[in-house]
């Protein structure tokens, strides 16, 4: 989520990451969004907030982190 994002623009798939399903996370538009500015030192990157739908925060690096044992597809 962004700093002007409310909790309700969370069901916007540019604001969802993705979904573990099994041994597979499953991206969404939001991941393919997070991605490009990761490779792009897009500023905005400070501003980000990750949030699990049990509502814990992750920084950027703890997602990807978290993530890694998955295939990405």
């Amino acid at each position: 989520m962004g700093p002007d994002d409310k909790h309700s623009d969370t069901l916007n798939t540019t604001n969802q990451l993705g979904e573990i399903q099994f041994s597979t996370f499953h991206t969404e538009q939001g991941f393919h969004i997070l991605i490009h500015m990761i490779n792009h030192s897009d500023e905005r990157l400070n501003t980000i907030q990750i949030k699990d739908s049990q509502n814990i925060h992750y920084t950027i690096t703890e997602f990807l982190d978290y993530i890694q044992p998955y295939t990405i597809r």
